[in-house]
């Protein structure tokens, strides 16, 4: 089944917070439930459909720093951009600025019951600095290195 767009026009110069998170909403071809349910996953605090309104709408005060970064983790539009305008546009991720301690939660998140994720985030950790420092190594390289470092 092929994802149709949503029937909605962004502003295509967004002013305001509020706008600039509607923006990055539509550019995803998200409907504001499934963009709520991506922030809520990520900061594990419910955030609802008509919040998201609220926020779209600059009705209430913008979002915290917590769910900016969320929005920043689920459309890849940078929370300097969402919240001021100016910067880029794009969230950028450098090599040195994978926060292995994130990563870790992650992999709680996703895999609970598991032992052993502070060493498989280091790894992982790793194995993303080689990769963003050398774009065009090949799969079987990078699993062999992988497997070298479990």
């Amino acid at each position: 089944m092929t994802k149709r767009p949503l029937r909605t026009a962004a502003v295509a110069h967004p002013r305001t917070t509020g706008a600039r998170i509607r923006y990055a909403r539509l550019d995803c071809n998200l409907s504001q439930e499934a963009f709520a349910a991506g922030i809520s996953n990520i900061t594990k605090v419910k955030i609802s459909k008509s919040l998201v309104s609220q926020w779209e709408s600059d009705s209430i005060a913008s979002p915290s720093h917590a769910n900016l970064n969320a929005i920043q983790a689920v459309t890849g539009f940078s929370v300097e951009w969402l919240a001021t305008g100016s910067g880029d546009q794009r969230a950028t991720v450098r090599s040195s600025e994978l926060d292995v301690d994130r990563l870790k939660l992650i992999l709680k998140a996703i895999a609970p019951d598991r032992t052993g994720i502070p060493r498989e985030a280091r790894a992982i950790a790793l194995l993303y600095k080689v990769l963003a420092d050398s774009p065009s190594m090949s799969p079987p390289l990078l699993a062999e290195m992988a497997q070298s470092i479990k």
